[in-house]
């Protein structure tokens, strides 16, 4: 089992025009496998993916 902590926070501006959020995910940075595929010549893994955030900014026209 495992917890994958996801979060946001955003502001918008009183008349809604502008907006900004910070947002991260996989906060913990949990290595999580999604699938694990055997092959003749090897296997194929691929996991979530890793710590990841960032800022979004929003404009109203």
């Amino acid at each position: 089992n495992y917890v994958l902590v996801n979060a946001s926070l955003g502001w918008v501006a009183p008349d809604e025009r502008y907006s900004v959020s910070v947002w991260g995910k996989n906060l913990t940075d949990e290595a999580v496998l999604l699938s694990n595929d055997g092959a003749v010549h090897g296997t194929a893994v691929s996991y979530q993916p890793p710590r990841t955030y960032g800022v979004t900014l929003g404009v109203k026209f």
